[in-house]
C-alpha cells in the first residue's frame, strides 16, 4: 500500500496529477484530515484545501510513484 504526502498548490499541478492518476486502472485516494476524494476526479481534488499537503493512498506500483515524486513533500 502506497502511502505519500504531495502538494497540489497550484492548477498546473492538479491537472498534471489528475491525468496521471486518470491512467491508472486502480483506485487512488487523496485525503484531508476526515475527507477522502477520488484522486482523478478534478472537481473531488479541487474540493480539499490545496493550501495544506494532502495524502494519496493506492496500491503498490513503483512506476506511479515515480511519476508523482515532483508533487511529494516532506510533511
Amino acid at each position: 500500500m502506497i502511502n505519500e504526502v504531495v502538494l497540489l498548490d497550484n492548477l498546473e499541478k492538479v491537472n498534471k496529477f489528475v491525468g496521471i492518476t486518470a491512467a491508472k486502472s486502480y483506485d487512488i485516494y487523496l485525503t484531508s484530515g476526515k475527507y477522502v476524494v477520488n484522486a482523478k476526479s478534478i472537481m473531488g481534488v479541487f474540493s480539499l484545501d490545496l493550501t495544506k499537503p494532502l495524502n494519496v493512498q493506492c496500491q503498490d506500483d513503483p512506476d506511479f510513484l515515480d511519476q508523482i515524486k515532483e508533487f511529494k513533500t516532506a510533511e
